[in-house]
Parts: structure tokens; sequence; C-alpha cells
């Protein structure tokens, strides 16, 4: 991976838009195709969507690039006879073009559940490529980060469609929906937890240890998912009452949402960071 510098910003801002694209695509995925909710302004989210991860690509090839170009610190940019050949004849530069393809292909994807989940998968792969998980070489790493990525954005984009459900829509998601979100997302969350916990261990001893940078975001991580467990945990409590609060759920909702922001901008981050 390159080395740290000014636009490590611009890294992983760029990757987390592409990370909330495809996470918002998995949770439209879930409640239209598992949990059969209709979805009002369906193709404006979808085209906005589009935008986001579009505008994390960019944000994230222009970081590599502006990275490449200051490494000799000799030169502010690159000019495009440089750019082009970056981006067709490196894996880097081709997975992003792939990503992009098959993220204006949800436009169409969005009405055929089957091709829509293999254009998520595509674009996790693709995600999953262009990490660390990749630079190590190791199969096991690999599918280890594949399931981990993939179990996360799914948690995260059904926790962005109960948000809308109870705040933009009210009366789209009711209590047996919530009820049922949370029977389904548990192991979900728990498969992610477990292949992450893995994930990182095999970074440790793959580099015999971390850097100090490095494990000192991995602690922050750690911080905000346990927030987020104590959030989902109390959630939980709330459910199955007979009289549900719908008031105080939806400010445990509130905060555990706050919290996911947080995780997901420290996931981005880590991916922009060597683990040495």
């Amino acid at each position: 991976m390159l080395p740290l510098s000014s636009h490590l910003l611009d890294g992983m801002l760029g990757r987390a838009f592409a990370l909330v694209a495809v996470a918002m695509l998995s949770g439209i995925y879930l409640w239209r195709y598992y949990f059969r909710l209709k979805m009002p302004k369906l193709h404006r989210m979808i085209g906005s969507l589009v935008l986001i991860g579009l505008a994390g690509v960019a944000l994230s090839l222009n970081s590599t690039f502006f990275q490449l170009a200051d490494a000799d610190g000799e030169a502010l940019s690159l000019a495009w006879q440089d750019i082009v050949p970056l981006l067709l004849q490196t894996s880097y530069g081709r997975y992003w073009l792939v990503f992009s393809l098959l993220l204006i292909l949800a436009i169409r994807t969005i009405h055929h559940g089957r091709w829509m989940l293999l254009n998520i998968l595509g674009m996790v792969t693709c995600l999953t490529m262009n990490s660390h998980a990749a630079d190590a070489g190791n199969m096991v790493t690999w599918v280890l980060h594949m399931v981990h990525i993939s179990c996360v954005l799914l948690w995260w984009g059904g926790l962005v469609m109960i948000m809308l459900g109870r705040f933009a829509h009210p009366g789209l998601v009711e209590q047996p929906t919530l009820q049922a979100f949370s029977t389904l997302i548990l192991p979900v969350f728990l498969l992610g937890l477990a292949t992450g916990g893995l994930r990182l261990a095999s970074a440790f001893f793959e580099n015999a240890g971390l850097s100090l940078v490095y494990g000192a975001l991995v602690a922050v991580k750690g911080g905000l998912l346990l927030a987020v467990m104590l959030c989902a945990w109390r959630l939980r409590q709330l459910l199955p009452q007979i009289q549900f609060d719908g008031k105080r759920y939806d400010d445990g909702l509130s905060l555990e949402f706050f919290f996911a922001v947080l995780l997901l901008l420290a996931a981005a981050m880590l991916t922009q960071l060597p683990p040495l």
C-alpha cells in the first residue's frame, strides 16, 4: 500500500462513500426482496446512491494519484497520459472501473432480485480486492475479509433502511418487521464480528505486530463496536414488550446509528493505513 500522506483523508472519505453506496444497496435488497416492503421514491434513492458511490471512486483514485505523484517529492500531479495507464494496467484501477460499472448497472438490476444480489457481491469483491486483504496474497485472509465486509455492509444498510422507515416514512417499519430484522441480523452481525477478529489476528501474525497508529485506530473501532452492541442490546430488550414504546426505540435507534456512522468512518480509515 501507499505510504501515509496528506491525502489520507481523501482516500478515507472515498472509501467511506463507496461503502455507503454498497451498504445502502444491500439494505434495499434486504427490505425489498426479503421483507417484501414497498419503498417510496426508489429510483431517486438508487440514483443518489450511484452518485455517492462514483464520488467515492473519484476521491479514492484522486487520493492515490496524488500520493503517487508526491512519492518523489518532485511533482504535485500526474499528467493524463500517466493516469490512463494506471487505470487500465493496474489491478487497483481496473477494480475501481469494474466497481463503477456495476454501480451504474444497479439502476437496472434493482428490479431483478437475483441480478441485484450478484451485482452487490461483485461490488463487494472489488472492494475486497482493493484492500489490505488482497495485498497479503493469502486466500484465507481474502475470504475472511470478503465475509466480514459482506456481513457488515448488510447490517449497516439494513440499519439505515430502518432509520428511513421510522423517520422519513412513518408507518412503513413497525414492530413485527423490526423483530424480524433483529432476528435475521443478529447472526449476520456476529459472523461479521467473528471474521473481523480473525482478520485482525491474521494481519497481526502476518506482520509480526501492528503499527502504533493502526493499533490505536483498531482500539477506537473496538470502542465504537462496543457502543453499537450496547445500543442494539437495549433495542432488543424493547422489541418484545406488549406495550411497544416507539419513542424510546427511535431514540435508541438514533444513538446506534450515530455510533454506526463513526464505525464506518473508522473502518474506511483502516483500509488506508498499512498494518505496519
